[in-house]
């Protein structure tokens, strides 16, 4: 575990469209008794059964995408074709009450209130939230900031965003685009925060990605990559399938670097365990 600068201290875990760990890890924290979430507790929960039995669902469902030949394409729009359509698939179960039911509510405010922990008071926080799927972190971001956050959702899959848009939220907005698309055509207040959760894996470029992140981010602003099952099990869904997840994770700071290199970011903050966190900070 690397720390490059002083942080607050993290209640961690969450998901990308609320699968994965999250559920076996509520639920082990309920049986607990306890509602404090800390890292050195979410990482044991992920040991439970019903966690290992949401990883292995996320998979399935991620590999029941795959089409002849699989591999991730070298054109950016063909990849981001192959995503909505994955995605598009999926989002009728990742708006369904089983894919967050009551426990997991505390763990997802928990990333919610890590992200938002630098805002002040009298300001607005505002946050990119790149795969933003149906919407489980977007629009809990407005009671976790200390003043009023203003979000934007972005997610290649329509049906994610509709249903996103259907749930509802105060101060948040979605669009359907990718990324770097949508800085390229951003001109509005730049962003305190550019999160990417469960999603990094998945994208066509990391590099292009967080280039566009730091073209909107604020000077000191963050750009964070999380995934709460760690990089191996981002590497597992790789070797499954190219085509959906062609990248890992960063796991060194020398990786990191690695890929801003020539963009306004440095790396902040590395922790390769479980959940996986890593930073950026914009310089000015």
């Amino acid at each position: 575990v690397l720390k490059l600068r002083a942080a607050p201290n993290p209640y961690w875990s969450t998901m990308r469209h609320a699968f994965c760990i999250v559920v076996g890890a509520a639920r082990a924290l309920t049986r607990g008794g306890t509602a404090r979430l800390s890292p050195r507790t979410i990482r044991a929960a992920a040991t439970d059964a019903a966690a290992t039995t949401a990883a292995a669902e996320h998979a399935k469902r991620v590999k029941a995408g795959v089409g002849p030949g699989g591999g991730a394409s070298a054109d950016r729009v063909a990849h981001n074709v192959r995503q909505s359509q994955v995605f598009d698939e999926a989002a009728a179960y990742f708006a369904s009450p089983a894919a967050s039911p009551p426990e997991v509510e505390a763990v997802l405010d928990a990333l919610a209130a890590r992200v938002c922990a630098p805002s002040m008071a009298d300001g607005i926080f505002r946050i990119l939230d790149v795969g933003a799927g149906t919407g489980c972190l977007s629009r809990r971001y407005g009671a976790a900031a200390s003043g009023r956050a203003v979000v934007q959702g972005v997610d290649l899959s329509e049906n994610m965003v509709a249903a996103a848009r259907e749930k509802g939220g105060t101060g948040v907005s979605y669009a359907c685009a990718e990324v770097v698309d949508f800085a390229a055509d951003y001109s509005g207040e730049p962003f305190d925060a550019v999160v990417f959760n469960a999603c990094f894996g998945n994208v066509h470029s990391q590099s292009d990605v967080l280039a566009a992140a730091a073209s909107v981010l604020r000077p000191e602003g963050r750009a964070i990559v999380t995934h709460p099952l760690g990089a191996d099990f981002v590497d597992e869904l790789r070797a499954q399938d190219e085509s959906v997840v062609p990248a890992g994770l960063p796991r060194s700071t020398d990786e990191m670097r690695a890929l801003v290199g020539g963009v306004a970011l440095e790396p902040a903050e590395l922790d390769d365990t479980i959940p996986y966190y890593s930073e950026w900070e914009r310089s000015s």
